[in-house]
């Protein structure tokens, strides 16, 4: 998953580590200036006056965690490493040294290495965004360690693995953007000038989500569309998916990792559409589980119903729950 670290934790050029202790006073640091003088600079977290982050005194340049930004230029000083965050619909994305497309007053770049599309016009509203889904996603992977084998575990671990960590570099970015309503997020394959796949972009939409088990549950739904998207499976002609049983799929993951989560009951459609609920018994949890998920797919525009509603199965649902 592309970066989610707002603030960065590596000492800066020029400047000292942060200090361990309790009290977070003024700290000194010496440094030698081009002209060979040793000059000495009192520094108390200095930050950006635009982007809040941390500024080194000695360039001028702005610390983002993957790269350092040049506010004089407008530029970052050095290109946008993840090289599927390129997209043919969007000429600026191809810009490796511009800050967030070059529209900074709707988007940020809290770390250097993807843009966050902030329609409420408040960086704040965005960075909490992220912070809500590191902590969401945080916490799934926690109660997925905890569970028993079994195919819901599978599934989870799989969508987890897909999303990756933080500042990995494993292709799949992560954006906040408006999407259409009643869509809370979506999943897009990247690809290079030749047609080669590069990467994935998640888009999750700010704007429709409320807590950090939302979070963690559309982002464990989107890792399954990855996760798919990479078995040799979804490529070939005898075995690949239709929209109706990706979007089944996804939606499955969603329902074990809200149990997971212990968020009951978790329902769509204005609640006309339940896909969990901790009340409902073990022998009719499958059945119910999978008439919500039905009925929320196949209501969407260009998702008829197929019979077959996950070609893919992990294995026959377990016995007893596997949750701790």
């Amino acid at each position: 998953m592309a970066a989610m670290r707002l603030e960065g934790e590596k000492p800066h050029q020029g400047l000292p580590g942060r200090n361990p202790a309790l009290y977070q006073g003024p700290t000194v640091c010496n440094s030698t200036t081009a002209l060979g003088l040793r000059g000495q600079a009192e520094l108390n977290r200095v930050g950006s006056c635009s982007t809040g982050k941390e500024r080194d005194t000695e360039s001028g340049n702005d610390y983002f965690g993957a790269r350092y930004y040049g506010s004089p230029m407008g530029r970052f000083l050095s290109p946008d490493p993840l090289l599927n965050s390129g997209r043919p619909s969007n000429p600026q994305t191809w810009n490796r040294f511009a800050y967030a497309l070059n529209n900074p007053l709707r988007m940020i770049d809290p770390t250097g290495l993807y843009d966050i599309s902030d329609d409420c016009q408040q960086a704040t509203s965005c960075r909490r965004a992220a912070e809500n889904l590191r902590t969401g996603v945080a916490n799934l992977q926690g109660r997925v360690d905890a569970m028993k084998d079994g195919p819901e575990k599978t599934r989870l671990e799989a969508s987890l693995k897909a999303l990756g960590t933080e500042n990995d570099g494993n292709g799949v970015d992560v954006a906040f953007e408006k999407l259409a309503p009643g869509v809370s997020g979506n999943t897009v394959p990247n690809a290079d000038a030749n047609g080669n796949l590069t990467g994935y972009t998640i888009t999750l939409d700010p704007n429709q989500e409320h807590s950090g088990n939302q979070w963690a549950v559309d982002a464990a739904h989107e890792g399954t569309h990855v996760s798919d998207m990479e078995d040799p499976r979804f490529n070939n002609p005898a075995t690949m998916m239709d929209p109706f049983q990706m979007e089944y799929r996804g939606y499955e993951t969603s329902a074990w990792a809200a149990q997971a989560l212990g968020a009951s009951p978790w329902a769509y459609d204005k609640g006309s559409n339940v896909i969990w609920n901790s009340s409902w018994s073990a022998v009719d949890r499958q059945t119910l589980m999978d008439r919500g998920i039905t009925n929320h797919v196949a209501g969407s525009p260009g998702h008829p119903e197929n019979r077959i509603h996950d070609p893919w199965p992990d294995s026959a649902p377990p016995s007893p729950p596997p949750f701790y």
